[in-house]
């Protein structure tokens, strides 16, 4: 899954299966792998660790920074299932889709979609409440993949057991 949301254009965890020995004791094939939190990505889209809001799995568990985004988002997202102003608002853009830098991006609809289909397309049985992780930067604008950052989300098969994979 990581490498085919990679293969997408977008960020997400890097990962290695390796066979682990302790002390000479076989535990076992592991899957270490990247923790996507602030740092993750900063490292990828740009900023400070700092600067970033980070939710993970179910109930919208916040990691790092705060909820004021994604209770903006949420709201604009319950308006726009009605509203085609408040889904264009949601990306940042006025009205007509023409992109106003007065508003904030909240969701990377590009991002969000291809993460949609990903785990369709795959029949991802281990989802959506489980191993996933969304972050959205909260200072100034950064482009990624020709958008504005907004919310992102990323898929992880690491075992929680091992890198707690936020």
């Amino acid at each position: 899954m990581r490498t085919l949301q990679q293969d997408m254009g977008h960020a997400s965890p890097n990962g290695i299966f390796v066979h682990l020995y302790i002390n000479g004791l076989y535990w076992g094939l592991y899957n270490p792998c990247e923790r996507p939190d602030g740092s993750f990505s900063a490292s990828y889209y740009g900023g400070k660790e700092g600067d970033w809001d980070v939710f993970s799995q179910s109930n919208l568990t916040l990691r790092e920074g705060n909820t004021s985004a994604l209770n903006q988002m949420t709201s604009l997202c319950q308006q726009a299932s009605s509203s085609y102003e408040a889904y264009q608002r949601l990306q940042g853009n006025n009205p007509d889709g023409t992109r106003n830098p007065d508003y904030p991006c909240l969701l990377d609809m590009t991002n969000y979609v291809d993460y949609m289909l990903l785990n369709f397309y795959t029949g991802n049985a281990d989802w959506p409440w489980n191993n996933y992780w969304f972050a959205r930067k909260r200072t100034a604008t950064v482009q990624v993949s020709n958008s504005t950052a907004g919310i992102r989300k990323s898929h992880s098969a690491c075992q929680a057991s091992n890198i707690s994979r936020i």
